[in-house]
């Protein structure tokens, strides 16, 4: 039987992303399963990102004051007219069937609350590779437990809630971790869907991330150290 593919929305959140913006859309425009949008959150940026994004025929653009990326991806969902969302960094890119194959799974499994699929780093040529950065971490496809490969249904988020803002760099794993909490149902593709940009100017290197990760896992904890105790006869 032939599975008819839902539209989906795709969120991009911004914030002086003028260096590599123009390429991320461009991996969005060249899917094989056209958006039904694509929302620009543009979280106060100082640059010329704003104006790249509306050079961009069908490119939504949405501006805020700087608020932080989870903001960002909140007014994003908040304005997606489909039930399905999509997400992308600022600086990363997709592989030409991310949207087909994802949405082809979501569509044929509408029990799904969200999926992700496989990611591969490269580094961006002329930038020094950070000490984080092993080789093998370049050369090897892991599951992508990250906005860029998430597909999700809008129900999920008012089910268990969107991007904590109190986060600035583990908005994404918090996220995550309520997601498996819930138990909300979910699938990984084995497919390498996203290529992950490493350069010098990467969130993820602040040393702040590393600490905000563990507060995000130690909360975590808790909460189901929490519920654990309350179903206890």
């Amino acid at each position: 039987m032939l599975t008819i593919l839902e539209p989906v929305s795709v969120v991009i959140p911004v914030f002086n992303g003028e260096p590599y913006l123009a390429q991320t859309i461009e991996t969005v425009l060249a899917q094989t399963l056209p958006p039904e949008e694509i929302i620009l959150v543009d979280d106060g940026s100082t640059d010329a990102g704003p104006a790249i994004a509306e050079a961009f025929p069908g490119v939504r653009l949405i501006r805020q004051s700087h608020a932080g990326g989870a903001a960002a991806r909140n007014a994003g969902i908040g304005a997606a007219r489909s039930d399905l969302v999509a997400f992308l960094d600022q600086d990363d890119l997709w592989a030409p069937r991310k949207l087909e194959l994802q949405v082809a799974r979501m569509s044929a499994s509408r029990e799904l609350g969200y999926t992700l699929a496989g990611q591969r780093m490269f580094l961006e040529p002329g930038c020094p590779a950070p000490a984080w950065l092993r080789p093998e971490l370049v050369a090897r496809a892991v599951p992508g437990i990250v906005p860029g490969t998430l597909v999700a249904r809008k129900w999920v988020f008012t089910r268990i809630g969107a991007f904590d803002t109190m986060y600035r760099w583990s908005d994404d794993t918090d996220w995550f971790l309520r997601a498996r909490e819930a138990s909300i149902p979910m699938a990984i593709l084995d497919e390498v869907l996203l290529l992950r940009r490493v350069h010098q100017a990467n969130a993820s290197a602040d040393p702040r991330s590393a600490r905000e990760l563990v507060q995000a896992v130690h909360a975590s904890l808790l909460r189901r150290r929490t519920a654990g105790k309350e179903q206890v006869p």
